[in-house]
């Protein structure tokens, strides 16, 4: 007895919606919008304001192009290092391009040690 025809109709279809979900995964997994960079500080302690430039600067400059084109956004009116309320040596500073106002960058940092991670996110 032969398959019933509404089965063999719906075999392309799914192989076609499994397909496309399979790039839309890829897509997402190789998206180039976060980086990470290692940063060594070369001592312990606190993580201040002017660190957090000069350190979330450098990420910066190893992970993007156009990082001259970028200047940091203060968050509230006095520290551009927004702190974790949890842990204050962890935070991130914002950064906006200079050329096209809209676009942002921020350079998350968590302080390990002598080093700080840094994960440089392309805001959409």
């Amino acid at each position: 007895m032969p398959a019933p025809r509404t089965n063999l109709c719906l075999l392309p279809l799914v192989g076609v919606i499994a397909v496309g979900l399979l790039l839309v995964f890829l897509a997402w997994v190789t998206r180039d919008d976060i980086r990470t960079v290692s940063i060594p500080r070369g001592r312990r302690g606190w993580f201040g304001d002017e660190e957090a430039l000069i350190v979330s600067r450098a990420a910066m400059t190893r992970t993007r192009k156009e990082s001259r084109d970028y200047v940091p956004v203060r968050y509230d009116r006095t520290n551009y290092f927004a702190r974790n309320m949890y842990n204050t040596n962890n935070g991130y500073v914002l950064w906006q391009n200079t050329l096209k106002s809209l676009v942002t960058v921020s350079v998350e940092m968590d302080v390990e040690g002598d080093t700080v991670i840094c994960h440089v996110i392309r805001n959409k």
